[in-house]
């Protein structure tokens, strides 16, 4: 019961006490922990390490949409970051690829993490702000909690991690910014990132008024870091396993150069 770090511990848990099966009660719209085998690993210093992965999926997981809509609306916010990268994210690491039915099946149900959002994300924001249940604000925890779970679980682990979440572990190599920023934020600022880097420029120009609109990072400033700190963020982010299935090599360079034209757009 809680938030992601609680679930994946736990979830963690009953993979080292011999997969014991897991219910999940997410309290918080944040991520799509509650469903998905996938598992963050974070050292005691609170720095990712790893992603682990359950052989499957919790037996159950309780959606209540009226704790949901109670919990301090920043999970939200963050959450709807994190879930517009998967469509993205899935869609860069298997370009080009020979892919099994799962696979395309996850890559057409994506764009339910990301278009759902794009439309209807400010409204949903606002009723959690507000703390009264709609139907917007529904259909956008669904995309946050199960739809990105079940797109996960279409995809082999490597598929589902791009320059977007390379990019958050990059950020969350600063502590103070890893303390006080969500991982779906991050991860929101990072899939401007793989716009960039990806030269997906129509992309970029779509979300950023979206951006403006909800709040989420367009500039380093806004996560707490400087143009000094890029060196520290691309370092990390060219080295972590989200970039290998990348359809081409990532590198620091690569990267520099697109946080700094994201940060001339932002």
């Amino acid at each position: 019961v809680g938030g992601g770090k609680a679930l994946d511990t736990t979830k963690l848990t009953s993979i080292e006490l011999g997969d014991v099966p897991v219910v999940t009660v997410p309290t918080i719209a944040a991520t799509c922990a509650a469903t998905s085998e996938a598992i963050a690993v974070y050292h005691l210093d609170h720095t990712f390490a790893d992603v682990a992965f359950m052989k499957r999926p919790a037996v159950h997981t309780f959606i209540d949409a009226d704790i949901l809509v109670k919990a301090p609306s920043r999970y939200l916010w963050a959450g709807m970051g994190d879930t517009i990268a998967k469509h993205y994210e899935t869609h860069m690491a298997t370009r080009g690829r020979d892919l099994s039915y799962n696979v395309q099946v996850g890559l057409s149900l994506s764009k339910m993490c990301a278009e759902p959002i794009f439309n209807h994300g400010r409204e949903a924001l606002t009723a959690n702000e507000e703390g009264l249940r709609n139907r917007l604000f529904d259909e956008i925890v669904m995309a946050v909690i199960l739809t990105t779970g079940i797109v996960s679980g279409c995809m082999p682990g490597d598929f589902n991690s791009m320059i977007a979440h390379a990019v958050c572990y990059g950020c969350a190599e600063d502590p103070k910014t890893e303390e006080e920023h969500l991982h779906g934020e991050m991860v929101a600022y990072g899939l401007l990132i793989l716009f960039a880097a990806d030269q997906q420029w129509d992309q970029l120009e779509r979300w950023l008024p979206v951006y403006h609109q909800i709040g989420w990072p367009t500039k380093l400033s806004d996560l707490g870091l400087t143009k000094n700190d890029i060196p520290m963020i691309v370092k990390k982010a060219a080295s972590v396993r989200d970039v290998v299935i990348c359809p081409y090599v990532v590198t620091e360079d690569m990267l520099t150069e697109a946080i700094l034209k994201v940060e001339a757009h932002g």
